[in-house]
């Protein structure tokens, strides 16, 4: 009866090791995009939306929005910028 438990014991730390091993093969396995090289060439996108009046609220918030993702991607994958004009 102790040997069964010894080796049950054994048994589910054999298991929690090979669990946490796949783990960590799975997350560096991850691979990782390069980074988008800048082209220099810049887009002009033109955005209407209100930015005065009872609807300002809605307005800012959009612009934050579009800056919040600007700032996470800078580029386009081709390499392009883009720049916003804002327009009420």
């Amino acid at each position: 009866m102790l040997t069964s438990y010894r080796e049950s014991k054994s048994m589910r730390v054999i298991v929690r090791l090979a669990f946490i091993l796949m783990l960590a093969m799975t997350a560096t396995a991850c691979e990782q995009e390069a980074a988008i090289e800048p082209s220099g060439k810049t887009i002009s996108i033109g955005i209407i939306g209100p930015m005065t009046g009872d609807d300002l609220a809605k307005g800012q918030e959009g612009i934050k929005g579009i800056k919040v993702a600007q700032q996470l991607q800078p580029y386009l994958t081709n390499g392009d910028a883009l720049e916003f004009i804002i327009e009420d």
